[in-house]
């Protein structure tokens, strides 16, 4: 009954903003990041502002940075400033300004900040421009068991030039050889670490390589996910939980993977309903796309199901507002059947690396669509999906 709507969500992200094309790999799309919403409530961090200023940038963010506790829904206690101070090693020390100040976050925390505030005291691997660009450093204290990381900043859509946010998560701060993930993709960015332990550290730096400024106003909200064993429940949508390496959450359990699992784990879709979902760093990687075969190799995919009841015509798209990564789509008639089309770039010449797939004659029967990656730099992602179904 839930997909009788216009709409399915199976995210909980919102899309991202892309930046031109790079030379390598290069994508670019032009959509428009939507802050996450949550609780205002103001803590004791405006000493930073004091100390360094305001940012007359246009748009929605505060130049006072402000965390925002994801707890406070259940009425636990604020994220105050008794526990930012922890961080710091004396009275006249910025947080945020270098590795031996960061801010603490936890699990569901969000920060408000600007980068134009801060000084240039860390880099990230994936990007050049992250060396003579400001950045803002965080802490968070995972448990001692093995934990995902998951950080997402959100950009201002108002400023002009818009800021270009890199993203990255080292296990010691300043140290490029601990770097745990790194994404410089779109202006917006979101990036997943895998299984850490302990004190991790975030930066949020910038770039001017692409058209945009290399510091700016952002939304930062990180979020853990526990890595489940064998037969234990988990999140089929890998949100707050996923299966440890070899298993696949399947009815909720996590199972010995294999692609016959993965594909009965289909959703299915109905003709005029767009899908949000999303593939993670996590997954597997069963399958490859014809069309673009190196570029999907170490992709994870999302299945999708449906039936034809006579002959039709299909376009199914992943060409809409929800997609913020480099797709392929393709059609297979079974699990392990053959390959019946394949999609890629929708307009790469005007770097539009969405996928758009339309078969102009399909027998009736069963069918199995697959969503894939098709750039190493963002393999995985928040995706929107439409089928259009026409008979013959």
């Amino acid at each position: 009954d839930d997909l009788a709507g216009a709409s399915k969500d199976l995210s909980n992200d919102e899309p991202k903003a892309f930046k031109g094309r790079r030379t390598e790999p290069g994508r670019s799309m032009p959509l428009e990041p939507t802050l996450v919403s949550g609780p205002e409530w103001l803590i004791a961090l405006a000493l930073v502002a004091l100390a360094c200023g305001t940012t007359d940038k246009a748009g929605p963010f505060d130049a006072t940075p402000e965390v925002i506790d994801g707890s406070v829904a259940s009425d636990a206690p604020l994220v105050d400033a008794a526990r930012i101070a922890d961080a710091a090693p004396g009275p006249d020390a910025i947080l945020g300004f270098a590795c031996a100040s960061p801010i603490l976050l936890a699990s569901g925390d969000s920060f408000l900040g600007d980068t134009g505030n801060y000084s240039n005291s860390n880099s990230a691997t994936c990007s050049a421009g992250t060396l003579s660009a400001r950045d803002t450093v965080f802490q968070v204290a995972l448990p001692d068991v093995p934990t995902d990381l998951i950080a997402q900043v959100t950009v201002d859509s108002d400023a002009t030039p818009n800021f270009d946010a890199v993203l990255s998560i080292q296990s010691t701060c300043g140290d490029e050889s601990t770097e745990r993930a790194c994404s410089d993709f779109g202006f917006s960015e979101k990036t997943e670490a895998l299984a850490l332990t302990g004190e991790v550290f975030i930066s949020v730096d910038g770039t001017a390589q692409f058209g945009g400024s290399a510091d700016g106003a952002y939304q930062l909200d990180v979020r853990t996910r526990s890595i489940e064993s064998e037969l234990a429940a988990c999140d089929p949508l890998g949100i707050t939980s996923r299966c440890d390496s070899g298993l696949l959450c399947a009815a909720s359990q996590c199972q010995v993977e294999s692609p016959a699992l993965a594909c009965s784990q289909a959703l299915p879709i109905e003709s005029g309903v767009a899908i949000t979902a999303e593939t993670h760093a996590f997954q597997s990687d069963f399958f490859q796309g014809s069309c673009a075969f190196k570029a999907s190799a170490g992709a994870g995919e999302a299945f999708f199901s449906f039936r034809l009841a006579q002959p039709s015509s299909i376009d199914a798209t992943t060409d809409l507002p929800g997609t913020s990564f480099d797709t392929v789509l393709y059609l297979k008639s079974a699990c392990e059947g053959a390959e019946l089309a394949c999609a890629d770039d929708v307009d790469a010449s005007n770097s539009n690396f969405r996928s758009r797939l339309q078969v102009a004659s399909l027998p009736a029967g069963d069918y199995l669509l697959v969503v894939d990656g098709a750039s190493s730099a963002a393999p995985t992602g928040r995706f929107e999906l439409r089928l259009d179904v026409v008979s013959n």
